[in-house]
C-alpha cells in the first residue's frame, strides 16, 4: 500500500476534482484504449495522482482505492455521476472531506426522486446565478441548493449526506439556444461554496483532460 501522497499542503476547502478520461485515438491491436482516473486540484492546477483501469466502468472500484493513497482531508471532492456510488461517498467521509457528486440515472430512485422535487419546488429555492460571455457566446447559470431533505427515504443510505444540488445553464451561441440540468448529492449546505465547487470542478475537462489529449495524441504519432 502507498504512502499517503503529501506533495501539496491544500488549504481549507480546496476542490479535488476526480474523474476519468478515456485516451482516444491510443487503441491498437496490443491493448485497449487508456481510460485515466486523475485527482487535480482546481486552485492551483495540481495534479494529485493518476491511475490507469482497464475501462470506464472500473472507476467504480477504482476511486475508493484512489482515496487510500492521495490526501483529501479538509478539500471537498467532486466527481461525476460514475462516482454516485455509496462506498465511495462513505469512503470521502471517512477521509474527513466533503463531497459535491453529479446524479444520473445510474441512482434511477434518488435521482428521480431529486428530479421531481426540484421540478415541484424550484422556484421555491434561492439560486445562485452568474452570467458570462465571450467569443460569441452566452452562458447564464443557475445554481440550487436544498438542505430540508428529512422527507428523502434514501437519506440515511448515503454517508454524509445533507443537501441536494441543481446546476441548470443556458447557452446561447449563433442565434441557437441549449438548455442543460444537471443535479448532484452533497455533503454541503453552503450554496455559494457549492456553486464554486460545481465551476471548478469542470476545470479538469478544460485544463488536464485537454493536456493529456495533447500528450497522447503526440505519443500516438511517435508510436
Amino acid at each position: 500500500m502507498l504512502d499517503k501522497l503529501d506533495i501539496f499542503r491544500k488549504k481549507k476547502h480546496s476542490v479535488i476534482a476526480i474523474d476519468g478520461k478515456t485516451i482516444s485515438g491510443i487503441r491498437n491491436d496490443k491493448h485497449k484504449a487508456y481510460h485515466v482516473v486523475s485527482a487535480f486540484v482546481a486552485e492551483n492546477q495540481i495534479t494529485l495522482g493518476e491511475i490507469k483501469v482497464e475501462e470506464k466502468s472500473n472507476e467504480i472500484t477504482a476511486v475508493p482505492e484512489f482515496l487510500d493513497f492521495i490526501d483529501v482531508e479538509g478539500a471537498i471532492v467532486t466527481a461525476d455521476a460514475m462516482s454516485c456510488q455509496k462506498k465511495i461517498v462513505k469512503k470521502i467521509i471517512a477521509e474527513k472531506a466533503d463531497y459535491v457528486i453529479g446524479l444520473k440515472q445510474n441512482q434511477l430512485s434518488l435521482y428521480q426522486d431529486t428530479a421531481d422535487y426540484f421540478n415541484e419546488f424550484s422556484a421555491e429555492i434561492p439560486a445562485h446565478r452568474t452570467n458570462e460571455k465571450g467569443h460569441g457566446r452566452t452562458e447564464k447559470r443557475e445554481y440550487k441548493l436544498f438542505a430540508d431533505i428529512a422527507w428523502l427515504e434514501q437519506k440515511e443510505q448515503w454517508c454524509g449526506l445533507k443537501a441536494l444540488g441543481m446546476a441548470s445553464s443556458t447557452v446561447t451561441e449563433k442565434g441557437e439556444v441549449r438548455k442543460y440540468t444537471r443535479y448532484f448529492i452533497t455533503s454541503l449546505t453552503d450554496l455559494h461554496e457549492f456553486a464554486d465547487s460545481i465551476r471548478k470542478h469542470w476545470s479538469i475537462e478544460n485544463q488536464l483532460h485537454w493536456y493529456l489529449d495533447v500528450i497522447f495524441g503526440r505519443v500516438k504519432k511517435i508510436l
